[in-house]
């Protein structure tokens, strides 16, 4: 066991002197294996004091790996009781210039921190961070920013003071790269700050944040904002948090109005009526009218956040500014909007969906643009499940067999996979009626891909269906395509179907509609359609009474494996393997 344990370090200090870059680094992804060999006390001791030797090297992508390791070495060195041993080797990495390794070094000592006794922290974390949030560098700086939230829950009240009033002039430091990763941090903070030093410590920096000269300083603001709303006071919300959200929404910077559509959903979670309805949402639909294509695709990307958080005032506040999107100049806009407004028809119901959203998707039907038509008919679940079978077949079975013919072949395809889908929401009868057709089509189209999802898609079809209904009603339809005389693709389709319909029709139903097709293929002149037809009849055995395979299908399976051609031999010496 000793060599092994002094073979496992040995090994790793010469892959870390190895000149080949890779190696060195797979090295070190090894950290965890070593220590776990080494055992406890020759892992704090001898494996530390190399690791912290060899982070003396110029190699940012090994020391950002030796930082990320460290963390799942805390149980292995002796758990909380020695993981201090490790917040010299990790201070010292987060003040790297490399940004990786020092956030690597701060995700590190977060998990340090958190198995530490509440002495250690106090004794050696907070000294720790207060060396790195007065370092002359900025680089210590900027990880100092991520420990505070960490930290300040686990030390006595006066030392919280003390961390406030620290975290309080990193965000006012000269740097701007400090006070990025001090903002960046301002939500996490905040939250494990007690309530009411929300007033007195955050809402000051949350002021001079949203007034701060650069743009990417005022891009954080809705984020601390929305990390804080569940936890101030309705009051405060009001006082404090909108007057800085409407500042936002009237920023001059397009990337702070963009942030802020992004983290509107948040700001409006649990937020009483008189907030998300008469504050927030009015401010959202000015962010869908921005003068901005990025802001307003963005602010289409969260409407249906936005309406699952506030849930009333949708009909009031978002409607006159949904007709403005879908002829959007933008193509990106419309295609956003085309998705929103799919996900909007569950939280409008049912009336009032078919009132204003329904003319809106019609008219998206047949958008110039393929996209859009696509992104309507992908997220066509949601309004089958809001409108019903009535509804749906008013609304979008005329646009959707206008698509089907969409010379855009991914239009095309859409449709079709959505064909067992419609048909569950429209009932056997009025499919049959209004759609059926759009499948036995495809099942002819000249992109492969739209045939093989039609082929799946009458599989779902038949299965919810019944063997029967499509033995009397889609088979012959669909199989008038099977010719001898004609493309021998159009007989490879039909036995495509038959592969994705045998294990839901029933013994009788592929005795007398399958069957007969499958073994003409066996004995047809292209050998890929008898191939096909090998596989069908492997399909097949599964569902037919075993004698009649004995007696009906055997046979053929033999004279199959003995064809002139190998791959129907095998295909058919595979299938005779289900005859047993």
């Amino acid at each position: 066991m000793a060599s092994e344990t002094i073979d496992a370090l040995r090994l790793l200090q010469e892959d870390c002197k190895d000149e080949d870059h890779e190696t060195v680094i797979q090295a070190c992804s090894r950290i965890t294996t070593v220590a776990l060999a080494l055992g406890t006390q020759r892992a704090r001791t001898e494996l530390v004091a190399f690791l912290t030797e060899f982070c003396e090297r110029d190699n940012d992508e090994a020391m950002g790996t030796v930082a990320k390791q460290i963390g799942e070495i805390i149980e292995l060195v002796g758990g909380s009781a020695h993981a201090p041993v490790l917040l010299p080797l990790l201070e010292k990495l987060g003040g790297e210039e490399e940004s990786l390794v020092r956030e690597n070094a701060a995700e590190s000592l977060n998990k340090v921190i958190l198995k530490l006794s509440k002495q250690d922290v106090a004794s050696k974390v907070v000294p720790m961070i207060k060396r790195l949030a007065n370092g002359d560098w900025f680089t210590t700086r900027v990880t100092a920013c991520a420990l505070f939230a960490t930290t300040y829950p686990q030390v006595p009240e006066q030392t919280q003071t003390e961390l406030r009033q620290l975290f309080t002039t990193l965000c006012n430091d000269d740097t701007p790269m400090v006070r990025k990763a001090a903002f960046q941090n301002l939500g996490k903070f905040a939250g494990s700050l007690q309530r009411q030093f929300l007033k007195t410590d955050v809402f000051p920096i949350l002021k001079n944040l949203a007034q701060d000269d650069l743009d990417a300083m005022r891009i954080f603001t809705s984020d601390c904002c929305a990390s804080l709303a569940s936890k101030v006071e309705p009051a405060d919300f009001l006082s404090t948090f909108i007057p800085l959200v409407e500042g936002l929404q009237d920023d001059t910077s397009w990337r702070v109005r963009q942030q802020l559509a992004k983290d509107m959903y948040r700001l409006c979670d649990n937020q009483p009526e008189q907030v998300a309805v008469k504050k927030l949402l009015p401010l959202f639909v000015k962010l869908l009218k921005d003068k901005e294509a990025e802001v307003r695709t963005t602010a289409c990307n969260e409407m249906h956040k936005v309406a699952t958080n506030v849930k009333i005032g949708l009909l009031e506040n978002l409607a006159p500014a949904l007709d403005a999107l879908a002829v959007d100049p933008v193509v990106n806009v419309k295609v956003a909007f085309a998705q929103a407004v799919c996900h909007l028809v569950p939280h409008f119901g049912k009336e009032p969906a078919q009132k204003v959203l329904v003319p809106i998707i019609q008219q998206m039907c047949k958008d110039d643009n393929h996209e859009v038509r696509n992104h309507i008919i992908n997220n066509i679940n949601d309004i089958s499940e809001a409108l019903g079978p009535n509804g749906l077949q008013a609304a979008l079975v005329p646009a959707l067999l206008e698509l089907s013919k969409d010379p855009k072949w991914r239009v095309r395809m859409a449709v079709v996979d959505k064909s067992a889908l419609l048909a569950k929401h429209l009932g056997v009868k009025n499919y049959e009626k209004k759609l059926q057709q759009i499948l036995i089509v495809s099942l002819s189209d000249h992109v492969y891909a739209i045939m093989e999802k039609a082929c799946e898609q009458i599989g779902h079809l038949v299965k919810l269906y019944g063997g029967k209904w499509a033995a009397e009603k889609f088979f012959p339809a669909a199989f008038s395509i099977y010719d001898k005389t004609t493309n021998y693709l159009h007989r490879m389709t039909c036995l495509l179907v038959i592969h994705h319909v045998a294990p839901h029709v029933g013994a009788e139903v592929a005795e007398k509609s399958l069957l007969p097709l499958v073994l003409n293929a066996a004995v047809d002149d292209v050998p890929n359609v008898r191939i096909a037809g090998s596989k069908a009849l492997g399909d097949l055995i599964l569902v037919l009474d075993k004698g009649f395979v004995q007696s009906k299908i055997k046979p053929v399976l033999q004279k199959l494996s003995k064809d002139s051609d190998p791959d129907v031999c095998f295909f058919a010496s595979v299938a005779l393997k289900n005859c047993s």
